[in-house]
């Protein structure tokens, strides 16, 4: 290198540092007022979320409700003291009188027997209670 090139780089290298320490002030506050706006961002973004995490357990809840009111509500038949008995929607409790079939082609005997859609035989134990899908409870 020559000794031109050499000088001419050092004065370069003199005029960054001297742009670098003249702006260093106005850097700094740029990049803070970004970190600002960006923690104030954050912020009212979790709140969003938390108010929306929120209104999401709330809606859960309203359906949880909803399906057990109307699990409550659905007849179903079930085994007590020995006999058994069905449950209509409006909380009547009626003795079975003869075999029946469910909706999903459970058959159910008057002594408790079921045999499933796919064959499969059972007896209903004692409280045990079952929908007219099939589904017991």
């Amino acid at each position: 290198m020559r000794v031109e090139e050499v000088i001419h780089m050092n004065d370069t290298v003199h005029h960054v540092a001297a742009y670098i320490r003249k702006h260093t002030m106005l850097v700094t506050v740029v990049v803070t007022v970004v970190f600002l706006a960006l923690a104030l961002g954050e912020y009212f973004l979790y709140r969003k979320v938390m108010l929306l995490n929120g209104m999401v357990s709330e809606g859960f809840m309203q359906l949880k409700e909803q399906v057990q009111n109307q699990e409550m509500m659905e007849d179903v038949v079930m085994k007590r003291d020995g006999k058994m008995m069905m449950q209509r929607r409006n909380g009547e409790v009626v003795m079975m009188d003869k075999d029946i079939a469910l909706l999903d082609g459970t058959k159910v005997s008057l002594d408790g027997a079921l045999v499933l859609r796919d064959g499969t035989k059972m007896m209903m134990g004692e409280g045990q209670m079952m929908n007219m899908w099939g589904m017991m409870r």
